[in-house]
Order: C-alpha cells, then sequence, then structure tokens
C-alpha cells in the first residue's frame, strides 16, 4: 500500500527498477493513496501505473487522489502539509483495505 510513495523513482539497490518495471509481477491487492498536490510524484505517474497494473491484469487495484493535499497529507506532525479530510478519508480506507485482505 503506497503512501504517496513514488512510482517512478530508483534506487541505488536496485538501478533501473521502478514500479512499472515490476507491475507485471504485483499480483496482490494495491491500494495508493496520493496527494494531488504532491509536487514530487506526478498525477500522470500514479495514473499510468494504476493503469499499467490493471493491465496486466491485477484487478483489484484502488488509488486514491485526493484534491488539494499535498506529499505527506497524512503527516499530523507536519502542518503545513497536514489535511484532516483527506488523512482521514485515507485512514478508513486503509483499515478497510486490510480488513478485506488481511483477515485471517
Amino acid at each position: 500500500m503506497p503512501w504517496y510513495g513514488h512510482v517512478k523513482r530508483t534506487y541505488s539497490d536496485a538501478p533501473g527498477v521502478d514500479a512499472f518495471a515490476i507491475a507485471d509481477k504485483i499480483k496482490v491487492p494495491v491500494l495508493g493513496l496520493y496527494g494531488e498536490a504532491d509536487t514530487g510524484i506526478p498525477v500522470a505517474d500514479v495514473k499510468a501505473f494504476e493503469q499499467t497494473l490493471r493491465s496486466k491484469g491485477n484487478t483489484s487495484v484502488e488509488f486514491v487522489l485526493y484534491p488539494g493535499a499535498p506529499h505527506a497529507f497524512f503527516s499530523d506532525d507536519r502542518p503545513q502539509a497536514y489535511r484532516k479530510d483527506a488523512a482521514e478519508d485515507a485512514w478508513k480506507r486503509c483499515v478497510a483495505f486490510f480488513d478485506k485482505h488481511l483477515k485471517a
């Protein structure tokens, strides 16, 4: 479950590998929670990644873009970024997602 996680960023321990490169291997349910005003993660990338997952056969995919919400909108210790309505909705979705997919 990405909470405003980068989908195109690569890391030194896996050069050249981003979320798009491994999309065909992601067969588990995915819930993505993103701020539409996040300047570091383009909305187009988020939408493209959701579509890529679906095109690779993952039918349990839900990405939410919160209007006006910046990066770290859930972080209530960062008043410049925190967005109460988005954070509360995201938390409810997160708990429901875990309840649905992680029940033993």
